[in-house]
């Protein structure tokens, strides 16, 4: 994938790009970047013009004055979909990733062609993950003159169990983000109302689950609430799938969408 940068109002948003036809944006998970769909945006580039965001925050995007909400984040895919011309295009987005696109396609109907949400990050009491947003798991160490900081994100980034060299891509893309490592987990405990706009989603919507997720999220849960949603689950993938093994991420889209 080729690599690019649009102005936005927030200021410069880095993103990558490959392939022609019909649009597909790629919207990261929490403190990765464009670059965890470098490998399945390659394989759908065959097909389709694949494009994948760096959040503002994360990876070579600008930093903003202040960490973003659900609905700022997914007004800067609507603002980014604005400057390349794009009137509509499937979304695919992994755990609060997937929340993004999710709210979007809710409130922008008419935007979003199809949806994959790789394990969305919801749950039927709402006061779930607002009751989350103080916990230790979200938590960050400053910079720390022993390094122990970066220890820290060793330890979240391993949490899934790959292997270390798909943990240190992970970890990379992670301090990347610096002080916003964790603000997209704050975005999502302070989205209160998230499952209120599940229902209002229009476009053809694939939830998938990752065979080895993280704690908390239930996306079958979700499936139930979106009209028309298809649930599958991805056995043996965790959520960095998309850095091991990409052509299995590009397999998911395909079967539902090609």
């Amino acid at each position: 994938m080729k690599k690019a940068y649009v102005e936005l109002k927030r200021g410069q948003m880095h993103y990558r790009f490959a392939g022609s036809g019909e649009p597909v944006i790629m919207v990261h998970m929490s403190a990765n970047c464009s670059g965890e769909f470098e490998g399945s945006g390659n394989i759908l580039a065959q097909k389709y013009a694949v494009y994948a965001v760096d959040l503002f925050g994360f990876g070579f995007s600008d930093r903003p004055e202040k960490y973003l909400s659900i609905q700022e984040h997914m007004e800067t895919i609507v603002e980014f979909m604005d400057k390349l011309g794009l009137s509509s295009a499937y979304l695919v987005g992994s755990l609060v990733g997937a929340n993004i696109c999710a709210r979007l396609a809710a409130q922008y109907p008419q935007r979003v062609t199809g949806l994959l949400l790789a394990h969305v990050c919801y749950h039927p009491d709402p006061t779930f993950y607002p009751n989350l947003r103080h916990a230790d798991c979200f938590q960050q160490k400053p910079p720390m003159a022993d390094g122990s900081h970066l220890q820290q994100l060793w330890e979240k980034a391993a949490r899934y169990g790959e292997s270390p060299e798909v943990t240190d891509v992970r970890v990379s893309y992670m301090h990347l983000a610096g002080p916003f490592v964790e603000s997209m987990h704050w975005a999502l405990c302070d989205d209160a109302d998230f499952g209120s706009c599940l229902p209002r989603i229009k476009a053809p919507t694939v939830v998938a689950a990752f065979g080895n997720p993280p704690a908390g999220p239930m996306p079958e849960e979700a499936a139930k609430v979106i009209p028309g949603a298809q649930f599958t689950v991805m056995e043996g993938c965790s959520p960095l799938v998309t850095i091991l093994a990409p052509e299995k991420f590009a397999a998911l889209f395909s079967r539902y969408f090609d």
